[in-house]
């Protein structure tokens, strides 16, 4: 039961939606009179959601197989039976294909056989279909909009993930050039000072005895030198602390624009 609520949860309505899809087309079905059509009509159902499932991880020319087979049996299934909701299947798995020209291929292709299947309905003028003009007209319509809706909702979320992975990049970047530039400060400031401070404090120590007033004048100058450097090392680690009021709208104005 845990495990049933949480793909409820993560699925909301579309399973119960499928599940009418599935059962719908066996109610137009038993309507027949002929047992060889209600045969071959539950067989063309379940093998209508079978190629629909494989449909949607199909690639290169097993694509339009799959397609063409999935609008072969809609349209069957409107001249036979009266049932054009299969289109709406249809309408969500184009709108579902990445490549442009197969999307163009198979949408012009379900719905010229769409509308070619209405007409033979309309022509023959079959009673059962007459009295579902208006969600035959709803099904058209969505036929239309749909996969172009699905389509361009999927591109706008490629779009949004190159864009949040390029903003994470710009940031790794921003972090790298940070670091180098704390580096470049760093090795200038105390590399130079430090490798001073070494040459002298070497130096006082061999002069301590032979020269000691110069000794003590190197000890002083490696005290000053220390003190310049630690007095450098607070500027740089003040810059990196502080906030100027410039800077700062200028960041904000960027935040800005790109929101």
């Amino acid at each position: 039961m845990k495990k049933q609520f949480k793909i409820q949860k993560l699925h909301g309505i579309s399973p119960y939606i499928w599940a009418i899809f599935f059962i719908l087309p066996f109610y137009f079905i038993f309507k027949t009179p002929s047992t060889l059509g209600i045969v071959i009509g539950i067989i063309l159902n379940v093998v209508f959601f079978a190629v629909y499932r494989f449909a949607f991880v199909a690639k290169g020319w097993s694509l339009y197989v799959f397609g063409l087979l999935l609008i072969g049996i809609s349209t069957g299934y409107v001249m036979l039976y009266s049932y054009i909701y299969f289109a709406f299947c249809i309408a969500y798995f184009n709108g579902h294909i990445k490549r442009k020209v197969p999307f163009y291929i198979l949408y012009y292709i379900h719905l010229g056989s769409a509308a070619i299947a209405v007409n033979f309905s309309l022509i023959l003028k079959k009673g059962w279909f007459l009295t579902q003009i208006p969600f035959v007209v709803i099904t058209l319509i969505s036929a239309i909009l749909l996969p172009l809706s699905i389509r361009s909702r999927k591109e706008r979320e490629r779009l949004e993930e190159k864009l949040e992975y390029a903003n994470e990049r710009i940031a790794d970047l921003v972090k790298l050039e940070e670091r180098q530039r704390i580096a470049r400060d760093l090795h200038d400031t105390l590399g130079q000072k430090l490798s001073l401070i070494g040459l002298k404090s070497d130096l006082a120590r061999k002069l301590v005895y032979k020269d000691p007033e110069q000794a003590r004048a190197e000890l002083k100058s490696v005290q000053q030198t220390a003190r310049t450097s630690l007095n450098e090392v607070r500027k740089i680690v003040s810059s990196m602390k502080g906030i100027r009021i410039k800077e700062e709208m200028s960041n904000i104005e960027q935040i800005l624009d790109a929101a």
